[in-house]
């Protein structure tokens, strides 16, 4: 069973050293367990103090902590090992210390025709595009215009000119697709088109990521 981390108010307390929680009086028996590590709270001075101070009183797992001392004596002598709440929300972090970054192309005015949009720096970017600076696989793309959902047309992706990846838009303002796997070399030169397809395009913004290789 998970051990448990009880507080009960004697009066409002604000612990800054946990994100600036604030208790506000009344509350009976709050596990903050569930929402900080023992280790977040074995290091609160702001915990401990309201503690000595009797703002709080805390039960550790059914005993009393009534000091700083017990405090010190059951929180920081405590051999344990904590598993953080929510760890579905964190499954799929990436902790592998591979390099991650997106670059975003736009259009600010209605597209009637095929056009390469631009880049950060308001050129086209079949005239400047981005370079990707490691060999990296483009994993996701996000495309996003103002014309309702009513309207159909394809992104193309490039690498040094030839089509990588190819997100159609079907009468739709917005797509997305983050499980794309397509290899890039270091040096690749990325650019990105709008293919009219029959429907203007208002003002888009299409933003790819990449991961390092």
């Amino acid at each position: 069973m998970a051990k448990t981390f009880l507080v009960t108010t004697v009066s409002t307390t604000v612990f800054n050293d946990l994100g600036a929680r604030t208790l506000t009086h009344p509350i009976v028996d709050l596990d903050l367990a569930l929402e900080y590590t023992f280790e977040e709270i074995r290091d609160s001075e702001d915990l401990r103090s309201a503690i000595e101070a009797g703002t709080v009183t805390a039960t550790f797992d059914g005993v009393s902590i009534t000091s700083g001392a017990l405090f010190d004596e059951y929180l920081v002598d405590f051999d344990h090992k904590q598993v953080k709440q929510n760890t579905d929300d964190i499954a799929a972090i990436d902790v592998t210390g591979k390099k991650t970054w997106a670059y975003t192309f736009t259009e600010d005015k209605k597209i009637k025709g095929d056009r390469y949009l631009k880049t950060g720096n308001g050129v086209f970017s079949n005239l400047s595009p981005y370079i990707v600076p490691l060999a990296c696989t483009l994993y996701g793309i996000s495309v996003k215009s103002e014309d309702g959902t009513a309207i159909s047309y394809n992104i193309i992706v490039e690498d040094d000119g030839a089509t990588a990846h190819t997100e159609s838009v079907t009468t739709a303002d917005s797509s997305f697709d983050g499980a794309l796997s397509v290899a890039y070399a270091v040096g690749s030169e990325v650019a990105v088109k709008a293919d009219h397809t029959g429907d203007d395009i208002d003002n888009l913004t299409v933003t790819v990521y990449f991961e390092e290789a």
